[in-house]
């Protein structure tokens, strides 16, 4: 049997308001896990994520000062994944 687990990885910044309240909203129906690399918000994001009390969302902290940070952010997102498949939303 194939294992069809999804980890959902998603890279933000203070974006809490416009993009990650209904997008984890969405994932939490479809998803085995969901990583957040918070690169920095400021905006309540990780209260916000902390509150909704989902064993399946983990919240990480990664430094982004430039633009190639970007992908660091992303892979060490993906290092912290333990299901079978990887979906990266951007």
């Amino acid at each position: 049997m194939v294992d069809s687990s999804i980890s959902v990885i998603i890279v933000c910044k203070n974006e809490l308001d416009f993009f990650l309240q209904p997008c984890i909203k969405k994932c939490l129906k479809f998803a085995d896990e969901i990583i957040v690399v918070d690169t920095g918000s400021n905006d309540n994001t990780i209260m916000w994520l902390t509150e909704l009390k989902d064993k399946r969302i983990k919240i990480y902290s990664h430094a982004f000062n430039k633009p190639e940070d970007y992908t660091i952010c992303r892979n060490y997102g993906i290092s912290k994944t333990i299901k079978s498949w990887c979906l990266h939303l951007d």
